[in-house]
């Protein structure tokens, strides 16, 4: 309501737009959504406003994400870090560096990915911890693709103690399933019971549909794995 308030109160609020449509996307109002993200991309170009444009095709690359459509999220995402690294944002330039590298997991593309995050968690440096946290995260998800079960935990790990450190209970229970697996897909299935115990603490809270999936698929495979 408050991104809404805001393009009501001004009418050339391209930021605004932008926001309020994503929240629509993440809402599930996708036609909504698709209008006022749109609406907010061409009012930026339109005013040439650089910081408006890098926000709108930030808010674009998540949507398309969304929309299952990584060729476009990719190049909405490009937009944006170009524009971003000519203002100089360096902490804008590592965030939409993790989102890039997010859409390359999506397209199974985790060598590309783990450049792009190596790359934010170098300009972060003890900044944003809570972008150092999803930055770790996606390197544990780039290295789980590689099927590098090793490298994925010690950066879970990682993103759990920084997702721990700044109270992120969401993103710390989503991780404690991705760690779970990773230790169970390598064997270690009573570290990976009790990790899975603990997500299901945290998820339970939220209850997400997916996530809750996810825990008790993984719970099936470690107790499949104790009988064998």
């Amino acid at each position: 309501s408050f991104f809404y308030n805001a393009f009501v109160i001004d009418k050339g609020f391209p930021e605004a737009y932008s926001q309020y449509g994503l929240c629509c996307n993440k809402l599930g109002n996708i036609e909504e959504g698709r209008e006022y993200l749109l609406k907010g991309k061409e009012m930026a170009e339109h005013n040439k406003d650089d910081q408006s444009m890098a926000i709108a095709y930030n808010c674009m690359g998540i949507s398309y994400i969304n929309w299952h459509d990584p060729k476009e999220a990719l190049e909405n995402y490009e937009k944006a870090l170009k524009i971003q690294i000519s203002l100089e944002d360096r902490i804008e330039e590592a965030k939409i560096n993790q989102n890039i590298a997010v859409v390359y997991n999506k397209m199974k593309q985790p060598d590309e990915g783990i450049k792009y995050l190596q790359k934010s968690i170098e300009i972060l440096g003890e900044r944003e911890p809570w972008v150092q946290g999803m930055c770790y995260a996606n390197l544990g998800n780039c290295y789980l693709i590689e099927d590098r079960l090793s490298d994925a935990i010690i950066n879970y790990e990682k993103a759990l103690a920084l997702f721990t450190q700044e109270n992120m209970d969401n993103a710390r229970g989503k991780l404690l399933v991705q760690l779970a697996r990773s230790y169970i897909c390598l064997g270690i299935l009573a570290d990976g019971g009790k990790l899975l115990t603990e997500a299901f603490e945290v998820c339970s809270i939220f209850n997400e549909s997916i996530v809750m999936a996810n825990l008790h698929w993984f719970s099936g495979k470690l107790l499949f794995n104790y009988k064998d």
